[in-house]
Parts: structure tokens; C-alpha cells; sequence
């Protein structure tokens, strides 16, 4: 296993990690079963296992948010001079 490219450019981090561990994570995935597993490690580690897992099983859970509507006139911010132009070509437009 090499860091670098056939070319001689060192590899990118993911692709080094992907290397180690396999394109698919399965070695990942099976330590932290083993870790869920091993009842000599501490609940909360392997409960976090067990979150790791699942999440990446079944996906991660959906948290509602209550959005509020806010108090007085709404803030614009501007971070770009694109957005500038956005914002003048909607109030020429009545937008």
C-alpha cells in the first residue's frame, strides 16, 4: 500500500483511508460491532457503537424543528455582490 499516485503524487486523505480500510468501510463497520459486542467496554462506548451502526444501517433519525416566525421586519444579509443584484432586480419587479 502506497501513499502516493503511480505518478508520484502523494494520495489524498480519503482515498489513503479508503486504502486501509476497504472502499465499502466494512472493516469499520466490523469493529464497531465488535465493540457493541464486547460487554467489558463501558455502556456509553457501546451504545455509541451501537448509534454508529444504525445510523449508517437505517439511517439517522429525523428532529423535527419549530421554525418561529420572527418579530419585526425581516433582516436581509448581503454577502455578496451577486446577492446585491438579486435583491435590486426583485424590488425593480415588485417581487
Amino acid at each position: 500500500m502506497s501513499a502516493v499516485t503511480r505518478a508520484g503524487r502523494p494520495k489524498g486523505l480519503a482515498r489513503y483511508v479508503r486504502d486501509l480500510v476497504g472502499e465499502d468501510g466494512r472493516r469499520i463497520a466490523d469493529f464497531m460491532l465488535t465493540v457493541l459486542e464486547d460487554e467489558s467496554e463501558r455502556i456509553e462506548t457501546r451504545m455509541e457503537a451501537a448509534r454508529w451502526l444504525a445510523d449508517r444501517g437505517f439511517g439517522r433519525a429525523h428532529v423535527p424543528l419549530e421554525l418561529k416566525e420572527p418579530e419585526g421586519p425581516a433582516q436581509i444579509v448581503i454577502q455578496s455582490e451577486i446577492d446585491l443584484q438579486l435583491l435590486q432586480a426583485k424590488e425593480l419587479h415588485g417581487r
